[in-house]
This record gives C-alpha cells, sequence and structure tokens, in this order.
C-alpha cells in the first residue's frame, strides 16, 4: 500500500503540515525535526506525488539532456554513461526525472513546448542548433564536457589543455621524439584545447622542427583505427600516439595488432578520459584521468540552482585532469 503523509505523520507523533514542511525544505521545522521525518519516509517507502506537486509549483519535474551527436554516439562513448552517473546522483535526490534528446527536432520540442525545466547539453560543439535560442531565450541550460566562450553558459568541463599537454610531456620525457596525435573534429572545442597543448609540448621539448603530425577525426575507436593505418603507412612514422579519447586509443590498438606491432615495443600510446575499459586493455593503457562522474554531479547541481534562480549565469568549473601511467608507454631508445 502507498505510504501517505498522513501516514508518516501518525507515525512520528506530528501533524502533516509539520512532514510536508520538513520534505518540501520549507522554514518552520527544525533540522533535528526534518532530518527524522526525511529519514522515516525513506524508511517507510514513502513517494512524494509528484505530478500534484508540479501543478502547484507550474514545473514539469523534468530535466533535459541533449546530445547533439546521436544515439549511437551516446551509447557508445563511456563519457556519457560517466557523467549521467552523477547527474542521476543529483536528480534522483531533488525528485527529478530525465529525457534524453538526442537529434535538433526533439531538443526542440523539449524547450519549446515545455517539456522540461532545464536543459544539460553534452559536448558542444562549433555551429550546434538551438544555442542562441536557449541563450537568448534565458533558458535555464547547462554545458557539460565542453565550453564555447563565445556563449553566455554555465559550463561544466575538465581541463583538456593540461590533460593532453601532460600526455605529450610524458611521452618527450620517455624519450619519444617522433609523437603523433590522433585529435577529435576541430569544431569541437576539446580538440581544439588538446592541438594547442600538442604543440606547446613539442615546441618546449624542441621536437616541432623534427616531427609534427596531428590528424583530426572523430571521438570513435573506427577513427583511432583508420588513424593508426595512415600513420603505420608512412615512411616516417610515429614512435608514439596521443589520443584525444580512450576510444581512439582502442582503435589504435586494434591496428597495431592487425599489423603485427606491439604495444609499448613498437608504439607507445596514450589515451584521455581514463574509461573503466582503459585498465582491462592489454598492455593497460596510460591515459588521463577525467573526473567524468563529477562533472555530472555539478552540472546536474548548477542546473538546479538556475532553475532556482541562485546560480550566476558566470559559473564555470574547470576540472583538474591527472596523468595515470600504466603499461603502453616504454622508454625509446634509438
Amino acid at each position: 500500500m502507498k505510504v501517505k503523509i498522513i501516514d508518516l505523520a501518525k507515525s512520528l507523533g506530528t501533524s502533516t503540515s509539520t512532514v510536508s514542511r520538513a520534505l518540501n525544505d520549507a522554514p518552520g521545522v527544525s533540522e533535528e525535526l526534518r532530518a527524522k521525518i526525511v529519514k522515516a519516509a525513506r524508511d517507510m517507502g514513502y513517494m512524494p506525488d509528484q505530478g500534484a506537486r508540479n501543478l502547484v509549483k507550474r514545473t514539469t519535474g523534468n530535466i533535459g539532456l541533449y546530445v547533439p551527436r546521436g544515439l549511437f554516439f551516446v551509447m557508445s562513448n563511456p563519457f556519457f554513461a560517466q557523467v549521467l552517473l552523477g547527474i542521476s546522483d543529483v536528480i534522483d535526490d531533488m525528485g527529478y526525472n530525465y529525457i534524453l534528446s538526442t537529434s535538433p527536432l526533439q531538443h526542440r520540442k523539449m524547450f519549446r513546448t515545455n517539456l522540461v525545466d532545464g536543459i544539460i547539453m553534452f559536448a558542444l560543439r562549433l555551429g550546434d542548433p538551438y544555442i542562441r535560442e536557449l541563450e537568448e531565450g534565458g533558458f535555464p541550460s547547462v554545458i557539460v564536457g565542453s565550453y564555447n566562450p563565445s556563449v553566455d553558459m554555465p559550463a561544466v568541463r575538465p581541463d583538456d589543455y593540461q590533460g593532453m599537454y601532460a600526455a605529450v610531456n610524458h611521452l618527450a620525457e620517455m624519450g619519444h621524439k617522433k609523437i603523433a596525435l590522433l585529435n577529435g573534429p576541430l569544431s569541437s572545442f576539446k580538440s581544439v584545447a588538446c592541438l594547442d597543448a600538442y604543440r606547446r609540448s613539442l615546441m618546449e621539448h624542441e621536437l616541432d622542427d623534427i616531427y609534427e603530425k596531428a590528424v583530426s577525426g572523430e571521438f570513435v575507436a573506427e577513427w583511432g583505427l583508420e588513424g593508426a593505418n595512415a600513420l603505420f603507412n608512412e615512411k616516417d612514422r610515429p614512435s608514439a600516439i596521443a589520443c584525444a579519447n580512450d576510444l581512439i586509443a582502442m582503435g589504435v590498438y586494434r591496428a597495431a595488432h592487425e599489423r603485427g606491432l606491439k604495444i609499448p615495443d613498437d608504439i607507445s600510446v596514450v589515451g584521455f578520459g581514463d574509461f573503466p575499459s582503459a585498465v582491462y586493455l592489454s598492455p593497460s593503457l596510460t591515459t588521463v584521468h577525467t573526473p567524468m562522474r563529477e562533472m555530472g554531479y555539478e552540472a546536474a547541481k548548477v542546473l538546479v540552482e538556475k532553475m532556482k534562480g541562485t546560480s550566476s549565469v558566470e559559473h564555470k568549473a574547470l576540472f583538474q585532469t591527472s596523468l595515470v601511467v600504466r603499461e603502453s608507454v616504454r622508454r625509446y631508445e634509438e
């Protein structure tokens, strides 16, 4: 039988209005009593009538998640799964639902027909539609995983520049002089940061005149396979490859295997992201750790604050990255 507020009130020996205020975080209830009521609600399995609550507040109780790249891109990329876990940590506690949108048409419906109270946008790129419409309309929105300096919207993202800089530095410090970059598309702000960091590291190690090869593709394993094969076909092939994400690195592993090349004996590889599968590759992948779940949590928290009118537009959360050294890089000796 569904537990109601009156059931909670009877079990606690208090009034229904006190229980209601406590569960809605309203004033007039001591913190000690509020904690007691919240605990009892969880123990008894109380679930609020979200529909009734939304009617009173004139809200939908829904948060939109927009990924412009399509459903396959979302489902095949561990980055999104980890970020979604962090988002779920927040919206579950706040009593929200989320609606996933993977096409411009679905996205348009979400905010033009008031299906959601706010939107979290994944992996923003140059030219993505409806960004300006959201911005100019003042619709509560947060970007996660990327940013656009020309868009006045809160953003939660990793420090891609510092991460790639650390990755290329590691390869250079291990004696590699011919380091290639398999990057994502330059319409992605992540890719631009990775390219800038790659070039800076080569220049600081005085390697830019020896070898510089940065190739742009997509953040998928298929591109890693294609890009690595192109590099392996060159007469002056690299001794190490830095990849803009771990999926690209997995494609490099496949290309090396098909050609009978051993990692790291014949080619050293560094990934980016530290996806859960990175440690299970053979050899395990040296990569740049990105706190994906924490970013999802922060993005959802900022969006909820923005929907309540308590978050500033200037909120720009930059999460630090760190190099995780495993087995896919060896010291290079000529």
